[in-house]
């Protein structure tokens, strides 16, 4: 148990009645919440009491937690973040803002600054950019059409994006990355953070789906090690910790503790809940102190899939994701068609009780992690098996009234480089015209339009909507999926 969990088990027990928040008071006897799970989940749920510190101004047990946690990832400073990686994105790009545009006041100055970004950064990233009135300029990773996702990121791109942004004159605040992807695709940090500081300019790497990575030597190693200047974590997606917990690390010179500390002020609750940051604490002692064995399990388990896949005649597991990732395709190998990513999805869940993290056009995304059990692995592969066997007999049938609703031949188009027509930053300020999809060919883009998860946009406010992009969203939308920013058939332009 780790020393914060043990303290806060340890002050639940003791006769000390509560005059302060929560509401709760830690008492369920003779309240509606007396039988339910909560139960005992109030037993530790505190706020800053005496001898139990304070996160926005760490100086005792939180501390001492944090300083494991950097310890555990080798950064020089870590934070506790008890409101996801996004708080973390936040605080990164508004303090690399702060940093660079140091004590001047000139409005028009500052608006010049810009952030450099891959295209698939999530939607916080976005969101960091417009609330600190920063353009925006992409590095395009590299694109798998079997796979339909985006992969690695090459230094040589990371390179020519910095380089076009300051023949713009622009002023560059700093890069930010996604490695690894949503669906588990690592990119060279290592090279691209060496890329990155031959500018002087700090490297921000969302390594949100990577809080299992520097733990195993079957793993990659993490970010923090590798060089990037500050580095957000994810706890929850796969390591044991409660939904909501992440870690931000900070290493070098290029950003300062100080400016990173302002933001986290600004972006955290200040009434942080010491459920998620114990959790927090539990799940960074169990990947430090027996992660390498626990995760041993995790590339067992995914070699005895693969070994599975590989002997069976329609599916297929993506060979270069990182262990913790399942993409997994069905094919129609005579004709090449994929059977629909959704209907894969719900066969899993609705027959054979299995739910995985994701449906795209046409895969489907799971994950392992370090608290998966043989069970569990043996029910996917049980799965996977049955599933394939169905396949070989609907298509030995030559029925093609039923086997045409399984598949789509369809791959799902990469989205293309669009024309910015309004900087980022004004055009996520606009009100907005509604505008019907069908007529929005050529307009401006005042929203967001994404699928989510993962949540990296197609279109970005500011951006010309084409015929391209249009045919992309009906085919999303044809195949099932919710694609945010688009409501009743309308669009905001401008």
């Amino acid at each position: 148990m780790s020393e914060l969990l043990k303290r806060l088990a340890e002050y639940s027990k003791k006769n000390i009645y509560p005059f302060h928040m929560p509401g709760h008071k830690r008492n369920t006897e003779g309240t509606p919440i007396e039988n339910t799970p909560l139960k005992e989940l109030y037993d530790i749920d505190i706020t800053e009491i005496s001898g139990f510190d304070n996160l926005h101004n760490a100086e005792g047990i939180l501390k001492e937690a944090e300083e494991r946690a950097a310890k555990a990832y080798g950064s020089n400073e870590t934070h506790f973040l008890i409101d996801g990686s996004t708080a973390g994105i936040l605080s990164a790009v508004s303090a690399v803002s702060c940093e660079k545009a140091g004590n001047d006041i000139d409005e028009a100055a500052v608006k010049k600054q810009a952030l450099i970004i891959s295209r698939n950064c999530h939607k916080s990233v976005y969101n960091a950019a417009f609330l600190n009135g920063l353009e925006l300029r992409y590095i395009y990773p590299e694109y798998d059409a079997e796979y339909d996702i985006y992969t690695i990121i090459k230094p040589n791109a990371v390179k020519a994006a910095i380089e076009n942004a300051l023949s713009e004159g622009l002023n560059i605040v700093g890069v930010v990355i996604t490695s690894p992807t949503y669906e588990g695709v690592v990119s060279d940090i290592g090279v691209i953070s060496g890329t990155v500081h031959e500018y002087s300019l700090p490297l921000i790497v969302d390594e949100a789906h990577g809080a299992h990575f520097g733990f195993n030597t079957g793993f990659p190693e993490n970010s923090v090690r590798l060089g990037a200047d500050i580095v957000i974590h994810s706890v929850h997606k796969t390591l044991p910790a409660p939904t909501q917990t992440a870690l931000i690390h900070l290493n070098g010179n290029l950003v300062t503790g100080e400016a990173l500390r302002k933001y986290l002020k600004i972006y955290q609750s200040s009434s942080p809940s010491y459920v998620l940051m114990a959790g927090i604490d539990e799940a960074v002692s169990i990947a430090a102190n027996g992660g390498n064995a626990y995760l041993d399990r995790v590339i067992n388990y995914r070699r005895r899939l693969k070994k599975e896949c590989e002997r069976l005649e329609h599916i297929r597991l993506c060979p270069y994701t990182e262990p913790g990732k399942l993409l997994i395709r069905a094919y129609d190998t005579a004709q090449m068609r994929y059977v629909k990513g959704k209907t894969f999805f719900s066969i899993l869940r609705d027959v054979h009780g299995l739910e995985l993290e994701m449906a795209s056009g046409s895969s489907i995304l799971g994950i392992l992690t370090m608290c998966d059990t043989d069970e569990g692995a043996d029910r996917l592969i049980r799965a996977l098996k049955n599933f394939d066997k169905e396949l070989t007999r609907l298509l030995a049938s030559g029925d093609e009234d039923n086997i045409s609703p399984f598949f789509t031949d369809t791959h799902f188009i990469k989205a293309e480089k669009c024309e910015v027509v309004i900087p980022f930053y004004k055009a996520y300020s606009l009100k907005g015209i509604e505008c019907p999809l069908n007529e929005a060919e050529g307009k401006t883009a005042v929203e967001f339009i994404n699928i989510y998860p993962p949540g990296s946009p197609i279109v970005v406010p500011g951006e010309r909507i084409t015929g391209k992009i249009l045919s992309l969203i009906d085919e999303y939308i044809k195949s099932g999926f919710e694609v945010q920013g688009i409501k009743g058939g309308f669009i905001l332009t401008a």
